[in-house]
């Protein structure tokens, strides 16, 4: 399953990224294409500036069939969960709401408001799923709240594949929790050449992706469908949020759909759970 992400629309997310969406209509093409071209799910969150309100924007002015995933920071305070919650319901009557994410495990495990005001969105048939969003490494925050989380969104992609360890396996088959892959092109950098990297970038992980872009070109393989051949994880992974800034990149993920190009990633990348320097926190301009 494809959902559109639109960190970028405002916020210029990924570390390579040179442009973004700043005008709503703009965002009113981009989205129209999405939902034309057959993607209809969209992860946004309150913290990617005018994205969740273009999205509803576009919506109220289409009747699109739209599904939406959003996520609350766990800073906000009880007041402003209730008033955003309220406004998700004014919402609902026009488009379906799949996951309502706390923006980090902390949100569950230091601001008990959130984790009430999610779950009550989830009874009340507000979302489908309660969910965190969270990092790998940070299982052992998660192990005593996984009973009660629907849905998680996690970094994966062919340099990191830590959430496919088996103590998170075991963990996310107990309680029957569904993942969705984000990050599955590093924010840009896997389909960046290695010598325009940033230099803050850990320099084994850009030895790597010379090494892998090297022997992808020998092969005739395109870094694109490299990175998107994580959807062989599906078994695992039920979704792949992935971030569009431009008409061609919707384009481009709608050719690969439908195409029946599938790659084993192991072939170009060594079965390392991760590379080091990989995690996108160390990654601060």
């Amino acid at each position: 399953m494809i959902c559109i992400g639109t960190a970028s629309f405002i916020t210029g997310y990924g570390i390579v990224n040179k442009q973004n969406i700043d005008t709503y209509k703009a965002c009113k093409k981009l989205v129209s294409r999405c939902l034309d071209t057959g993607f209809n799910i969209f992860d946004t969150a309150i913290a990617y500036g005018s994205s969740e309100k273009w999205l509803m924007r576009v919506q109220n002015e289409t009747n699109a069939d739209m599904v939406v995933s959003s996520k609350i920071s766990p800073k906000t305070p009880s007041e402003g969960i209730d008033r955003i919650i309220q406004e998700y319901k004014h919402q609902s009557t026009r488009l379906r709401f799949k996951t309502l994410y706390s923006h980090s495990i902390d949100g569950f495990t230091e601001n008990s408001d959130l984790m009430r005001a999610l779950r009550e969105a989830k009874e009340q048939g507000l979302a489908m799923e309660v969910g965190a969003s969270l990092y790998p490494d940070e299982i052992e925050k998660f192990k005593p709240i996984a009973h009660i989380i629907d849905r998680i969104q996690v970094p994966l992609s062919i340099y990191d594949r830590r959430i496919l360890a088996n103590e998170w396996q075991d963990l996310i088959q107990k309680w029957n929790i569904k993942v969705s892959a984000r990050s599955i092109f590093m924010q840009g950098l896997a389909l960046t050449k290695p010598e325009k990297w940033p230099e803050q970038i850990n320099p084994s992980l850009k030895l790597l992706h010379e090494s892998v872009t090297s022997v992808a070109k020998q092969d005739s393989v395109d870094m694109y469908d490299l990175c998107m051949s994580v959807d062989c994880y599906l078994d695992q992974i039920d979704e792949m949020v992935i971030g569009i800034n431009t008409l061609g990149e919707v384009d481009r993920l709608l050719k690969w759909t439908k195409s029946d190009i599938r790659i084993e990633p192991s072939n170009y990348v060594d079965q390392q759970i991760a590379a080091d320097g990989v995690d996108p926190r160390s990654w601060a301009r």
